[in-house]
Parts: C-alpha cells; structure tokens; sequence
C-alpha cells in the first residue's frame, strides 16, 4: 500500500521516482497503454519532472527573511511544520492541458507537504479520469478543474480569485507546467504564467498548430518576440510546420536521423521565440529537452522564472548531457546567452525552410 509520501529512487542510477513503490493509479503502466507505450509515458513523465520538481523545491524553500526550507525527499516529517512556522503556502503548481492526470498527479504524490496542484483540462472523460486517479491514490493535494483556459485564467472560486476580469483575473498560482500542451495552449499558458508572474516548464506539441488563426484575426499569433519579429510570419510558419515530424511508434532510432535533427532545431526556433518573449518581459529563461530524447519527438521543453532584475539564482537542473543537436550543439539555451542563441535560431530557421521534412504519418513533405 502507498504511504502517500513521494520517494526518491535510492536505486536507479539517480532517477526521481521508483515506480516500484508508485501507487498503481498513478503508473502509466497499470491502465489501458499497452507496454512499450507505458514505458515511453513513464520516461517522458520523469523527463518532465526532472525539470519540475528543482523548480517547485526553489520555490517552496524560499521565505519571506531569505532562508532556505528542505523540502525534498529526504526532508522528513519537519519540512511541514517549518513551512507553518514560516507562514507559508503550498506551492500552487497548474498542470495545463492535464489530460488524465499522469504529471500533474505524480507530482503531488512527490511532494505532498508542499504543493498543490490543479489539473486543467477541458475533456470531460479526461477529467474524470482523473478525479478517480486522484481518489484511488489518496491525494488531498490535488484538484481537477475541468475547464478551458480562458475559463480558469478569468474564473476561478471566491477563495482563489484574483479579483478584477479578464486574463488578469482568476487563480493566483507559482509554477505552470504541461506536457505536450498542443499548439497554441502553450503560448496561452505561457502568457498567463508570464501576468501571474508565475514560473513555468512546458513541453510543447503540434508545433504546426500555431499557424492557426486567432479568434478570427485573419493572422497567427507567433512570432512575438522583438528578436523574431525580423522574420516573415511565412517564413516562421514553414518552419513550425516542419518542427512537426511524427514517428511510427515502433521506432526507437529516430533521434538518429537527419530528418528529426532538423525537426530539432526547428522546434527551438519556436521555442526560442516564446522564451525571448518571456525574456523580454524579465524571466529568466532556458531551452532544454526531455531525455532520454527518443522517449518522443516532441521532447523540448521551455523554463522560466521571473527575474526582472537579473538577480536570481534560479532552480538548477538536474544533471544530464547536452542533446547534440540544438544552437551550437548545447543541449540547453541559457538566459545569458538568449539574445545572441535567438539571433542564431534566426538564421538557422532561414537555411532549414529551404530542407524538405517528411511527416511519416502523412507521407507529405512540407
């Protein structure tokens, strides 16, 4: 039985989370996703929350004087009651486009003391997915809101109202996270976090998406950083058209091909502009990948913090290699080097549009 209290893996090479002791609503491999697929979703939910949980520590561990709180999985029983002390709230983590649950739970069995999660999503059978996962497993830190974005970032309950109305009002909360949050729910995510002032890690999809019309504007949403605005919206459109390359699910050797390494860097192209907007408006930022990288082709993710002033030592990640396959080969884009990164993007982004890509799934090249 689940003690309800996350763990660390003390036996697997210095992975977060030991499936062995997960509480079987919460493990992929315990529903309806056949082997390979179950194990691929495991590695992709560890990628992301490798990410996540440095980010949630980093916030929780702060308070008001400047000292630092151990909330991680070693912390005990105190972690709780020093944070009382302290006066401090659970970190309000939003899990956008939650799906069934399978991050945004598995984080708040992690850290139970800590945090407070909210699953957005707006499919009704998703949600209530969920809500049973959630029970089955014993969470009382978790709530699934079933309901679209513009719903929560305007709505919300009497108690975690931000008063006023429109994208400024609704729920308060510190970190935004999503996995393969598709199109354009990535880019209403990370504008919401960035009027929170919130913290985010996203994992976007369907890169080709976010050439969609916006609510009938007769124009794509992207590109919106200074940096990027130098190029075409055709141009920047072909090439979030070619970041969408799909894979049989048998094949595990697509990172190897030429074919994915210029999906690759198209996908930072995207990503660059997202994050240079953030970093235009004071987030420190970074450009990073799931690993390992053939968990899914979908595999970069986005991280910020607010950092105005520059100041910040934010959450460290934790340790892994450079992908070999971004801007100059780094496996991740740091704030420091953002502006000079973007303006290499720029330029790669001008030589990929004239690469042909093949969807596999399609058989079209774009």
């Amino acid at each position: 039985g689940s003690t309800g209290i996350g763990t660390a893996c003390d036996e697997c090479e210095g992975k977060l989370i030991d499936w062995s002791v997960v509480p079987p609503s919460l493990d992929p491999a315990g529903g309806e996703l056949g082997a390979e697929r179950a194990q691929r979703k495991r590695q992709q939910i560890e990628a992301l929350l490798e990410a996540v949980v440095p980010v949630v520590d980093w916030i929780a561990n702060k308070t008001e004087d400047g000292d630092e709180i151990d909330t991680g999985p070693d912390a005990g029983p105190d972690a709780a009651a020093k944070r009382r002390d302290c006066s401090l709230s659970p970190v309000h983590v939003v899990d956008f486009g939650a799906g069934s649950g399978h991050a945004g739970l598995l984080l708040a069995w992690l850290r139970p003391e800590v945090c407070f999660v909210s699953l957005l999503e707006r499919k009704a059978y998703s949600c209530d997915t969920a809500r049973r996962r959630a029970e089955e497993a014993g969470l009382s830190n978790a709530r699934v809101r079933c309901e679209a974005l513009h719903e929560f970032a305007t709505g919300g309950d009497d108690e975690d109202r931000n008063g006023g109305g429109g994208f400024g009002s609704g729920v308060d909360f510190d970190l935004g996270i999503s996995l393969h949050s598709c199109g354009l729910l990535t880019d209403g995510a990370l504008e919401l976090c960035m009027v929170r002032r919130a913290a985010f890690v996203l994992c976007p999809c369907c890169y080709g998406r976010v050439n969609e019309d916006v609510a009938g504007s007769g124009r794509a949403i992207l590109p919106r950083s200074r940096v990027f605005s130098r190029m075409e919206r055709r141009a920047f459109a072909g090439v979030a058209s070619a970041a969408d390359f799909s894979v049989p699910a048998s094949d595990v050797d697509f990172v190897r091909k030429r074919n994915f390494r210029i999906a690759k860097r198209c996908m930072r192209v995207v990503d660059a502009d997202r994050t240079s907007f953030a970093a235009e408006h004071g987030y420190a930022v970074r450009i990073t990948s799931l690993f390992p990288l053939n968990c899914t082709p979908k595999n970069n993710l986005i991280v910020g913090w607010s950092d105005p002033e520059r100041r910040l030592v934010g959450p460290q990640p934790h340790a892994g290699g450079g992908d070999g396959v971004g801007a100059s080969g780094a496996g991740a884009l740091e704030l420091s080097g953002m502006s000079a990164a973007s303006s290499a993007l720029l330029a790669t982004a001008e030589e990929t549009k004239v690469h042909e890509v093949t969807d596999y799934d399609t058989k079209r090249t774009v």
